[in-house]
């Protein structure tokens, strides 16, 4: 028999295990309820299919929870771009809210699954580089729900010469992850700022933005706790998304031509076809 006082102890734990996901998480599922009327309904997307323009589109969506959104549009951009804009700064606000109200203990599993922006706003600002795009039309790029700032961004994009633009993605927490990881040790420092010198090296671009790729799927799937009850949904949505990023990455490769080999090195890991 158990002392009274340990099996209280005992049965202190179990009780606090047992109540503690619907105490910790109840709050978070509340807020996050109460933002589903936010989202466009099914009535509002059949309305959307019956108009014919994109200024139609922007002119309806700005009436509904994303008029704020519409707000301080740069100029001369089309009626494209203005819903895009908004859909993304729209997204990039309710993301953040969620990641403010989410529970302690799930913050590192939402931040890493949320840096897949910060690997989408990195290759926006090489890609405008090396396109010759001006600073405007990168911004109008850029999904503002990664952890690197616009301001950081901006940097990146700005930087005068390869050892600037190293040191400007280095100085990101991102970037400092990213560039210490196992993910791009295939190009060593030198040739990444060779990379960055000479950005019309188009085998070597592709290659450092799939290592982007490569270490964003390694990287969010070991932030899922394993003793998360909903580990196993989330790494099978993990799995889904590599699936479809590599059998995308296959059609663009074999459009251009490229052999076996070299398209094994841009697949990400972690999909079901690994």
């Amino acid at each position: 028999m158990l002392p009274n006082k340990k099996k209280a102890g005992i049965l202190g734990k179990v009780r606090s295990r047992l109540s503690f996901r619907p105490m910790v998480y109840g709050y978070a599922n509340a807020r996050v309820r109460a933002m589903r009327p936010s989202l466009v309904a099914r009535r509002q997307y059949e309305d959307l299919l019956k108009v014919h323009t994109n200024a139609a589109v922007a002119e309806y969506l700005s009436h509904t929870s994303y008029r704020n959104d519409f707000g301080s549009m740069p100029p001369k951009i089309t009626d494209e771009e203005r819903v895009e804009l908004a859909i993304s700064r729209n997204f990039a606000r309710t993301a953040q809210k969620i990641l403010r109200i989410a529970p302690t203990e799930s913050k590192a599993t939402l931040k890493a699954i949320l840096s897949r922006y910060d690997v989408h706003n990195l290759k926006a600002v090489l890609l405008s580089k090396k396109l010759g795009k001006n600073i405007e039309e990168m911004r109008r790029l850029l999904v503002p729900a990664g952890d690197t700032s616009q301001k950081e961004l901006e940097q990146i994009f700005n930087a005068g010469n390869a050892d600037e633009l190293y040191a400007s993605i280095r100085g990101t927490e991102f970037g400092a992850k990213f560039l210490s990881s196992a993910s791009i040790k295939r190009l060593p420092r030198a040739q990444i700022k060779l990379l960055f010198q000479n950005p019309s090296d188009e085998g070597k671009l592709e290659l450092f933005l799939s290592s982007l790729d490569i270490y964003y799927y390694e990287m969010a799937a070991s932030a899922v706790g394993a003793g998360e009850k909903d580990a196993s949904i989330i790494l099978g949505l993990l799995r889904s998304e590599a699936d479809v990023k590599n059998i995308t990455t296959a059609m663009r490769l074999k459009r251009g031509g490229a052999d076996k080999k070299t398209g094994l090195e841009h697949f990400v890991g972690g999909g079901s076809r690994a």
